[in-house]
């Protein structure tokens, strides 16, 4: 487990940045052990296995979980882009994850492909959707700046977004003491348009937040379909700019 480091020395709030690192590297080490071959069988294990796995592997290091956590996926031919059920090998798997530690909320979400045998090419074209959405996290993190509204980085990320050619959706929260912290909101999940109130707050200095968003792609390997890459990662805002804790899913994650 992470340590307080509480006699280091530092300020509050590069305290609470240190503790965070570790804790995201938790986070990124759990989702990753869940979602394996060991704990995988096609045709075998639901979505709702792996939603117990990541509880039990939170709870057995004594974290405890402030939601769900949420598993499902994206299947070749099917345009629900968050089925559950039954999962088989070609599977694009996806989760979201988060629980508490020393009084600091991880929110995490990542993607797997469940490979199937003889199709390599199609890794290629998933391996696109995670690029794309790599893009929109970094037209997010270039607009983070000091004093700017919520509002009005959604704004600015979805119009550089769509310059780019980028069908992007961003829903990106505080983060720290609670899941959703106080502090500005950028976007929500069915809201891409101003959110009066909390989207008009402003971006502070030294602080932590969710990137959260999503980016569609039109997968000419399955058949035109379109495929979500979704992606969250804790991020420290300092000094204009944005740093991944622990770093971010930059590629797919093979099964």
């Amino acid at each position: 487990m992470p340590k307080t480091l509480q006699s280091t020395g530092c300020r509050p709030e590069v305290r609470r940045r240190l503790r965070f690192t570790g804790i995201d590297r938790i986070a990124h080490v759990i989702i990753r052990n869940a979602f394996s071959r060991d704990n995988i069988t096609p045709g075998v294990t639901k979505t709702r296995d792996i939603e117990l796995l990541l509880k039990k592997l939170a709870y057995d290091i004594g974290l405890k979980t402030w939601f769900g956590p949420d598993v499902d996926f994206q299947r070749k031919g099917v345009e629900d882009a968050r089925c559950t059920g039954l999962i088989e090998e070609g599977d694009l798997l996806h989760c979201d994850f988060g629980f508490m530690y020393n009084g600091l909320a991880t929110d995490t979400q990542q993607v797997f492909y469940l490979k199937k045998e003889g199709y390599d090419d199609l890794k290629l074209g998933l391996a696109e959707v995670i690029r794309r959405t790599n893009e929109v996290q970094n037209i997010l993190a270039r607009n983070f700046r000091e004093g700017i509204t919520g509002n009005e980085l959604l704004r600015v990320s979805l119009e550089d977004a769509k310059v780019k050619g980028l069908e992007a959706a961003i829903y990106s929260h505080p983060v720290g003491y609670h899941g959703h912290g106080a502090g500005p909101v950028i976007g929500l999940w069915n809201n891409q348009d101003r959110i009066s109130g909390a989207g008009d707050l402003k971006i502070r200095n030294m602080t932590c937040f969710a990137m959260e968003l999503n980016c569609r792609t039109r997968l000419s390997l399955w058949d035109e379909q379109n495929v979500y890459g979704f992606l969250e990662e804790t991020v420290a805002f300092t000094d204009n700019e944005i740093d991944y804790l622990d770093g971010r899913q930059k590629e797919l994650f093979l099964i």
